[in-house]
């Protein structure tokens, strides 16, 4: 097996579990608690730009992104888009949206969600 197919088939088995956070304070049509899911990890590319935001002192926008490269149905399908990201930025809670991408994040040392409070002062 080449290693690039190794590389590949690794990370083809670890995405296909997904994996699911419940947030209490975003309620669906139903009043009930919001799940997303999310895979447990994001790929070079997606880093790179969430990386790049943060080393501008977007720490607001980068948040945003994640979560929009993140944020999945049940089903893997995205949930938000880059459209959203104004609306993210300027009318979500800081602390849910901060302990969301930080479940999301677990492992991920770039998006603590320390630093980036410490950020956001």
């Amino acid at each position: 097996m080449k290693l690039i197919s190794a590389i590949t088939s690794h990370n083809e088995s670890v995405q296909s579990n997904l994996k699911s956070i419940s947030v209490p304070e975003w309620k669906d049509d139903d009043g009930n608690p919001m799940f997303i899911y999310y895979k447990p990890s994001i790929n070079l590319k997606a880093h790179e730009r969430i990386e790049g935001l943060k080393n501008e002192g977007k720490t607001a926008e980068a948040l945003a992104t994640a979560l929009i490269i993140r944020a999945l149905d049940e089903e893997g399908e995205k949930l938000l888009k880059n459209s959203d990201k104004s609306t993210l930025t300027m009318s979500a809670n800081t602390e849910v949206l901060l302990r969301v991408i930080s479940e999301m994040s677990k492992g991920d040392e770039e998006l603590e969600a320390d630093e980036v409070k410490k950020n956001l002062e």
